[in-house]
């Protein structure tokens, strides 16, 4: 009771800040630009700090939900609270492929997701036939900050032409549900 508290980022941007009287206090709808927060607690002339890690990943809300499969092509837009964008995904094809091979590339754009976009070669699965296929990124996967655009390559041991028997899944702990792509 009658401790004064801040909370901060590490970007000593302000979050919260206020006196709790008695019992807890819930903050709710933090955006945090760092992965850890810091505590700061005041009562009595005796002040203690406390860092606080944040999740690295955690359920994007979104208003719509993917469960047909999307198009190569096509863009995908993620939102979280209050209808504030999060970041979207745009599909392309890669031009000059081997002919026995599809290369597909992903463009991520990060606009205020505050955790960093993060991916490992398992958050990517290719297909054809209901069979597992071979899935080769073209550079390291890369982490994706805020107001940040990166792109990632594949190729995949699928040729082109069987499009309609193929796909592409993107999925991590993020999505409510993975998005199946056709190739």
């Amino acid at each position: 009771p009658n401790t004064s508290y801040t909370l901060k980022d590490l970007n000593n941007n302000q979050l919260a800040a206020g006196t709790v009287k008695k019992g807890t206090v819930s903050l709710n709808r933090l955006r945090a630009t760092s992965t850890k927060l810091i505590l700061k607690t005041s009562r009595h002339r005796h002040t203690s700090k406390k860092i606080i890690p944040l999740l690295e990943s955690y359920e994007i809300p979104r208003r719509s939900v993917y469960r047909k499969p999307v198009a190569i092509g096509s863009k995908i837009t993620y939102y979280g609270a209050n209808n504030q964008l999060l970041f979207t995904i745009q599909t392309k094809y890669l031009p000059n492929t081997p002919q026995n091979k599809t290369g597909i590339s992903l463009t991520f754009h990060n606009y205020h997701y505050a955790i960093p976009l993060t991916f490992s070669p398992t958050n990517f699965t290719a297909y054809s036939d209901n069979q597992q296929v071979a899935l080769q990124p073209q550079s390291p996967l890369p982490m994706i900050k805020s107001n940040e655009e990166k792109t990632i390559n594949f190729l995949i041991d699928v040729p082109r032409e069987k499009a309609i028997q193929n796909g592409f899944t993107f999925d991590n702990s993020d999505l409510t549900l993975p998005i199946n792509f056709y190739l």
